[in-house]
């Protein structure tokens, strides 16, 4: 999947999640002179966008996304410190970690290896769940107290606050499931680098040393 592609749904898909939670009070929205019933498709993808552009904008999404980021890169730091194979002393893998420079030869490699590239599509193409689930659970639970207290509608909605709630819970395991996959793509990636670039990771990770020793 194209990187204008994935960054686009990043945006429209919260914006449909959250124009699709206004439904159940547009009759409220009525009142005050807002009729969502009279939008067209142009018109509907415009006010998504809008309404995802807000929220991707107030990083909220990072609540859940950013346990899972660093589980996913903590993998790849792991593995690539086992290809590396040689001994580095506790300070040096903090540092390597902390300044994020694994992921610089990590993406060295695969952007530069055809079949690696390819596989990367398929990481970016689960990316879409891991980031959409996310942003279901996180809309959901919003949605789900604006209703269960009677924010902003008048009717009673407990029915729908428990479905919400079974939404909510299934985005949730969704998105770890969407975790495990997007491990197990990045381990098919890093086998291929153990296979074929190892002496490239070694001597990409001793120029990260040899700079962090200089700067002493």
């Amino acid at each position: 999947m194209e990187q204008t592609t994935l960054k686009y749904l990043r945006v429209l898909i919260p914006g449909l999640i959250i124009l699709i939670g206004l439904l159940p009070i547009k009759n409220e929205l009525i009142g005050f002179g807002v009729n969502l019933d009279g939008l067209d498709y142009n018109y509907t993808i415009l006010f998504a966008i809008t309404l995802g552009a807000i929220y991707y904008q107030l990083d909220i999404q990072r609540l859940i996304t950013s346990p899972s980021y660093h589980l996913i890169n903590k993998n790849i730091y792991d593995r690539l410190l086992k290809i590396y194979s040689k001994e580095i002393d506790a300070k040096n893998k903090k540092h390597i970690l902390n300044d994020g420079s694994y992921m610089r030869v990590f993406y060295n490699i695969v952007d530069n290896d055809e079949s690696l590239k390819q596989k990367a599509n398929l990481v970016r193409f689960n990316g879409i769940f891991w980031t959409s689930s996310a942003d279901i659970f996180i809309i959901s639970l919003v949605y789900c107290c604006l209703y269960h207290y009677n924010i902003f509608i008048a009717s009673n909605n407990i029915a729908l606050s428990k479905a919400l709630v079974i939404i909510m819970w299934a985005a949730l395991f969704l998105h770890i499931i969407s975790v495990r996959k997007h491990i197990k793509l990045g381990n098919s990636q890093l086998k291929i680098i153990d296979q074929l670039y190892k002496t490239k990771v070694e001597s990409k990770i001793d120029a990260i040393l040899n700079i962090s020793q200089s700067n002493k």
